[in-house]
């Protein structure tokens, strides 16, 4: 599948791993806040991943992907990383 991550906010600070370029998938990563995680980013042998203007704060392990992503057929601009996580917090969950 061709999977566009952006925008998120990951703090699983349990984890073994956040995003995952699994089988055969194509994924485009960006300007995602990734704060306390292990191996932010896992590009798998048979996966591909593009990973760009995301924000990496107390993570351990891979924090790259430079394969090719792929193209949306959408046109989307993604917000800042700057305050995102602020943002992402205060409008998240119940209200």
């Amino acid at each position: 599948g061709k999977i566009h991550v952006v925008n998120n906010l990951f703090t699983s600070t349990g984890n073994d791993y956040c995003t995952n370029s699994g089988n055969l998938s194509s994924l485009l990563v960006e300007n995602n806040v990734y704060k306390g995680v292990k191996n932010p980013l896992m590009e798998d042998a048979d996966g591909n991943m593009l990973a760009r203007g995301n924000v990496f704060t107390s993570t351990t392990g891979n924090q790259s992907a430079n394969g090719t992503g792929f193209t949306p057929p959408y046109s989307l601009i993604p917000d800042a990383t700057t305050n995102l996580e602020a943002t992402i917090r205060s409008q998240a969950g119940p209200q």
